[in-house]
């Protein structure tokens, strides 16, 4: 179920999920640090490991188990650590409202 902003108050308790560098699964558990208002779009910033190849899987709130983000990118860790984002399920419901039928 895709969840609303409002499930992704910081402080909240997350995990994503992906398939990094071809592995089957991977899961990583952390909290929204952030909510980014950028010019085109609302992101999630979170300190939920999101590595090369998680882009694309969910951001969940374990709140109540509703996707609130798609996972897309992770600051490289030399730059900084613990820098990820997702772009909110609300943005992806704008870009796809048939998603919703």
């Amino acid at each position: 179920m895709l969840g609303k902003l409002t499930d992704a108050r910081v402080g909240e308790d997350v995990i994503a999920i992906g398939a990094p560098e071809g592995l089957d699964w991977s899961v990583s558990k952390g909290i929204v640090s952030a909510i980014r208002n950028e010019k085109y779009r609302v992101e999630i910033q979170t300190d939920a490991a999101i590595n090369h190849g998680n882009s694309g899987g969910p951001l969940i709130s374990l709140k109540n188990g509703s996707v609130i983000g798609v996972n897309t990118a992770g600051i490289r860790k030399d730059i900084a650590e613990g820098l990820n984002f997702a772009v909110s399920a609300e943005e992806i419901i704008k870009a796809f409202p048939q998603i919703q039928k």
